[in-house]
């Protein structure tokens, strides 16, 4: 669809970005760049792409709608940034501040690939599972070549980036923080069973249920932080 392309541009602009500015010496100023760069390409990209242009009109029923599906997916991400903050505090309760740091620059780096990789393919599934919602024979062989897919691709990136943790963390963040690549060889094995769910989220929502994903979210944020203090 149009939206993953803009969003697909986007993280490729934003990828090109950070690893460039990388390479050139900015260390952690690389993952804001990608940031940057990735949210300004992709929504020019769609602003150019679009002959539509928002108006002042309000709207009493598309307010109803928009809400009504809208609370939950923006409840699911505040529940995962609320989690991720809560592991943040635990870390550092648990191992003092030195090493929250440490984990910080490894977690952050495992999301920023685990992000290029799930947010463009995120619209592509959000967009053909919404066409073939009313065929759920053809929405369940979507979804499993789909997940296929993602685990042909994601196996090899976990373990490639585990692999390559302790170079990887020195080129973007430093050698200061070379000893965050032990953290992140270990963080990496986990991104292999989360590309088995990759498109759950855009699954749910494609079909009317995003308070499913609200619930995945809450447990999944719950049994981490119990498994994080165990």
């Amino acid at each position: 669809s149009l939206v993953a392309k803009c969003s697909l541009a986007g993280r490729l602009a934003g990828a090109a970005t950070g690893v460039g500015m990388a390479l050139a010496g900015w260390g952690v100023w690389s993952l804001v760049g990608q940031q940057i760069a990735a949210a300004a390409v992709g929504s020019l990209s769609v602003f150019f792409a679009l002959a539509w242009r928002p108006r002042l009109r309000f709207s009493r029923s598309s307010l109803h709608d928009l809400s009504a599906y809208g609370i939950h997916v923006s409840a699911s991400y505040v529940i995962g940034g609320a989690g991720e903050q809560a592991l943040n505090l635990l870390v550092g309760a648990l191992f003092g501040t030195t090493t929250l740091g440490y984990f910080a620059v490894a977690l952050r780096i495992m999301q920023l690939v685990r992000h290029l990789m799930s947010s463009a393919v995120y619209y592509v599934g959000l967009s053909a599972f919404a066409r073939l919602k009313d065929d759920r024979v053809a929405v369940s062989r979507a979804f499993l070549q789909s997940t296929r897919m993602s685990c042909l691709l994601g196996f090899p990136v976990g373990i490639g980036l585990s692999a390559a943790s302790g170079p990887l963390v020195i080129v973007l963040s430093g050698p200061k923080w070379a000893d965050s690549g032990p953290l992140l060889a270990v963080m990496a094995l986990e991104m292999i069973p989360s590309f088995y769910a990759l498109f759950t989220a855009a699954l749910y929502r494609a079909l009317g249920h995003p308070g499913w994903t609200l619930s995945l979210a809450a447990v999944s944020t719950a049994l981490g932080l119990v498994g994080a203090a165990l």
